[in-house]
């Protein structure tokens, strides 16, 4: 998780080998100069995936996905929420070399969200209830000022609750998330 560390240890390790004589000597240097770019890309890719409002912009990629709904989590301040799809994208693709700057975006941000939000269960149901029903008055209130700007934030919100909140097991969660949905349906008539 330590961005800044782990390019200077390529820019190290590996830079010395683009001047080398074999091939497989200038590979290793190439392989640095890749893994100092993805690296020092994280913070870019972390505000693409914010960026991505619409709900057709939503990745498929299950490592990206996840990404994105960590991102948006955060953008909601539900830590825990985003705390789990971090940890969940750490641990399911560890091992795959695709997913891998996603999984160093995840160590990052879960170093960042160590300490914040509750961690209790009842605590976590709570601030999420807190969050989303303010959530809900936000897209209210947007709706209400009718114009293009206010209704396109105000889909965009009730996208990110639809999307993230639509599998909740809690009643009152999945009332709002339900609300989300009608609150689409209604900017698109």
């Amino acid at each position: 998780g330590e961005i800044k560390s782990a390019v200077r240890n390529w820019e190290y390790v590996g830079l010395a080998f683009l001047d080398a004589t074999t091939t497989d000597d200038k590979a290793f240097g190439w392989l640095a100069k890749q893994k100092i770019a993805a690296l020092t890309n994280l913070k870019n890719r972390e505000a693409e995936l914010a960026n991505m409002k619409e709900s057709k912009d939503i990745p498929k990629p299950i490592p990206e996905l996840l990404a994105w709904e960590g991102v948006h989590l955060e953008a909601l301040e539900d830590y825990a929420a985003a705390r789990e799809r971090w940890t969940r994208l750490k641990d399911q693709f560890h091992k795959d070399l695709d997913a891998r700057n996603f999984c160093v975006m995840a160590s990052v941000k879960l170093g960042e969200l160590k300490d914040k939000g509750p961690t209790n269960d009842e605590a976590i149901r709570e601030a999420r209830r807190r969050i989303l029903e303010a959530s809900a008055k936000t897209w209210e209130d947007l709706i209400k000022k009718n114009t293009p700007e206010s209704r396109r934030l105000a889909g965009q919100l009730a996208s990110d609750v639809a999307h993230l909140y639509g599998d909740s097991t809690d009643d009152v969660i999945k009332k709002i998330a339900e609300e989300a949905l009608a609150c689409l349906q209604k900017l698109r008539q």
